[in-house]
C-alpha cells in the first residue's frame, strides 16, 4: 500500500501509437514520369546535344579554313608580292642610275626604265600600307624632306645630317612603310640633282649620286627588306591556319562522338522496345557519317593542294634571287664611282656573289665553281637561270677588279654587266610568272575543295538532326 505522503500515478495500460514523420514533398522534372518515359528523354538530349556539338565543329572549322585559304590569296600573297616588287624595283633603279653615269649620258631607255622602277616601288608601298593597315604616311615626311635637301650640299658621302638616323633599319612594317614613303622622293630628288650637274659635266654629280646610293643602301633597302620579312611572316602564318591538324582531330572527335552516341541509342531503344530498326535513327547515322566524311576529304584535299609543288617557295625564291641581282649589279656598277666613299661597294659585291652562288649550288643543282657557260640556254630553265648567273657575276667580279684600267673599259665593262644581268633577270622573270601560276592554281584548287562546305554540312547535321529527333518521338509516342 503505498504511502500517504506519494501521491498516486494513474498508469495507462496498452500500445502506443507514435505518428510517422511526414515525408517531404518531392519537386522536379522527373517526379512522376516513368522509368522507360525517362531513358528515351535522356537518348533524345545525348543525340541532339551530340549531333548539336558535332555540327557546330565542322561548319565552325570550315568557315575557318575558307577563311584562311582566301586570306592567302587574297592578302598575304599578294602583300608578299608587292613586298617582293618594291625591293626588286629599288634595287633596279639604283643599279640603272649607276649605269647611266658610267655611260657618260642617260639614254632616254635609261630614264625611262628608272622613272618605271621608282613608280613600281611607290605603288607597290601603297598597296602594302593598305594591305597592312598602317594607315596614312607620317606628316613628319614633308619636313623630312625638306631637311634632308636642306642639306643636300653639306656632305658628299653621308646622309643627309638633320634626317633621322637611318643606321638602324625599322623594325616593324609600319616603320619601313614610313621610311620607304618619305626617303624615295629624298632618293628621288637626290638623283636628279646628280642628272643635272652631269648633263655639264660638273664633277659634283658623282657626289650627289654617292649621296643617293649611300641613302640607298642605308635606309631604303634595309626598310624594304623588313617590309618583305614581315609579309613572309604573314603568308607562313595564314599557311599554318590553312593546314594546321588541330581542325581535323577536332572534328575527327565530335564526329566519332556523335556515332558512338547514335549507335547506343540505337542498340539501347532496340533492347527496351523490342525492335531492331529505327529508320529515321538509321538515316541520322548516315547523314552524320557523310558529313563527317565529306569535311575530313575537303580539308585533306586542300592540304595537299596548297603542299604540292611548295606553295609560294618557288616563287620566293626566285624574288630572292632576283632582288640579290639587283643588289649585286648595282654594287659592281657603283664601284667605279664610289670608291672611297662610306659604302664598300666591292664587299657588298662579293657577299652577294656568295650568296647567288650557294642559293644556284641549292635551287637550281648546278656547282658554286666553275668557268662561265657558253651558249643561249632556254629562258626560265634552272639549269639556265644558273648558268646566266654565273655569266653575270663573272662580269661584275670583272667590272670590280682593282687591275682593270679605267675609261672607255669602264663603260664598256658597264654594258657588259648590265647585259648579263638584265638576261638573268629575263629568265628568272619568266620563271617566276610560272611559278605564280602554280601557286595560284593550287590556292584556287584548295578553294573549290572547301566550296559549299560550311553551307553543306550544315544542312547534312540539320537533317541528321531532325531525323533522329522523328524517330525518337515516333518511340515516345509508343508510351502515351
Amino acid at each position: 500500500m503505498p504511502s500517504p505522503a506519494e501521491p498516486e500515478i494513474a498508469v495507462r495500460r496498452g500500445p502506443i501509437h507514435v505518428a510517422a514523420p511526414r515525408r517531404p514533398r518531392r519537386y522536379g522534372l522527373w517526379n512522376g514520369i516513368p522509368a522507360d518515359i525517362r531513358r528515351l528523354w535522356t537518348c533524345v538530349v545525348a543525340t541532339i546535344c551530340g549531333l548539336a556539338f558535332a555540327g557546330t565543329a565542322v561548319v565552325s572549322a570550315a568557315h575557318l579554313r575558307m577563311d584562311a585559304v582566301d586570306g592567302i590569296a587574297r592578302e598575304t600573297a599578294p602583300l608578299l608580292g608587292s613586298a617582293w616588287d618594291i625591293d626588286a624595283s629599288l634595287s633596279a633603279a639604283d643599279a640603272v642610275a649607276a649605269s647611266a653615269f658610267l655611260s657618260g649620258s642617260e639614254t632616254p631607255a635609261q630614264r625611262a626604265g628608272f622613272d618605271a622602277d621608282i613608280r613600281r616601288a611607290q605603288s607597290g608601298t601603297i598597296t602594302a600600307a593598305r594591305a597592312t593597315g598602317s594607315g596614312a604616311v607620317s606628316p613628319e615626311c614633308a619636313q623630312w624632306r625638306a631637311d634632308s635637301a636642306a642639306a643636300a650640299g653639306s656632305s658628299t658621302d653621308a646622309p643627309p645630317t638633320n634626317a633621322p638616323p637611318t643606321d638602324a633599319p625599322p623594325t616593324d612594317a609600319g616603320a619601313a612603310l614610313t621610311t620607304l614613303s618619305c626617303q624615295i622622293p629624298v632618293y628621288v630628288g637626290l638623283i636628279d640633282e646628280a642628272r643635272a650637274n652631269n648633263r655639264q659635266r660638273f664633277p659634283v654629280g658623282a657626289a650627289y649620286l654617292r649621296r643617293a646610293s649611300s641613302l640607298m643602301q642605308s635606309a631604303i633597302l634595309p626598310a624594304a627588306t623588313t617590309l618583305t620579312r614581315t609579309a613572309e611572316l604573314r603568308q607562313d602564318t595564314a599557311y599554318r591556319r590553312a593546314t594546321r591538324g588541330g581542325e581535323i582531330v577536332l572534328i575527327a572527335v565530335g564526329g566519332a562522338g556523335a556515332i558512338v552516341i547514335l549507335l547506343v541509342v540505337q542498340l539501347a531503344l532496340a533492347r527496351w522496345t523490342r525492335r531492331r530498326l529505327n529508320p529515321f535513327l538509321l538515316a541520322g547515322t548516315l547523314l552524320t557519317a557523310a558529313a563527317l566524311a565529306w569535311t575530313l576529304t575537303a580539308f585533306a584535299g586542300e592540304r595537299a593542294s596548297l603542299v604540292r609543288a611548295g606553295g609560294y617557295g618557288p616563287a620566293a625564291q626566285l624574288d630572292l634571287l632576283r632582288i640579290r641581282a639587283f643588289r649585286a649589279e648595282s654594287d659592281a656598277l657603283h664601284w667605279r664611282i664610289a670608291q672611297g666613299g662610306t659604302v664598300s661597294y666591292d664587299r657588298d659585291f662579293l657577299a652577294r656573289r656568295d650568296e647567288i652562288e650557294a642559293q644556284a649550288a641549292a635551287e637550281f643543282s648546278i656547282p658554286s665553281s666553275g668557268e662561265p657557260s657558253a651558249g643561249a640556254p632556254t629562258a626560265g630553265n634552272p639549269s639556265s637561270i644558273a648558268a646566266l648567273a654565273r655569266d653575270a657575276l663573272s662580269a661584275g667580279t670583272t667590272a670590280i677588279d682593282p687591275r682593270s684600267p679605267a675609261g672607255a673599259d669602264t663603260a664598256r665593262n658597264a654594258a657588259r654587266v648590265e647585259a648579263s644581268f638584265a638576261a638573268l633577270e629575263t629568265a628568272v622573270l619568266d620563271a617566276r610568272a610560272r611559278a605564280l601560276t602554280t601557286f595560284q592554281s593550287t590556292v584556287a584548287d584548295a578553294r573549290r575543295r572547301l566550296a559549299g562546305l560550311a553551307v553543306g554540312s550544315a544542312v547534312l547535321f540539320a537533317l541528321a538532326i531532325a531525323s533522329c529527333g522523328e524517330g525518337l518521338r515516333r518511340r515516345l509516342a509508343d508510351y502515351r
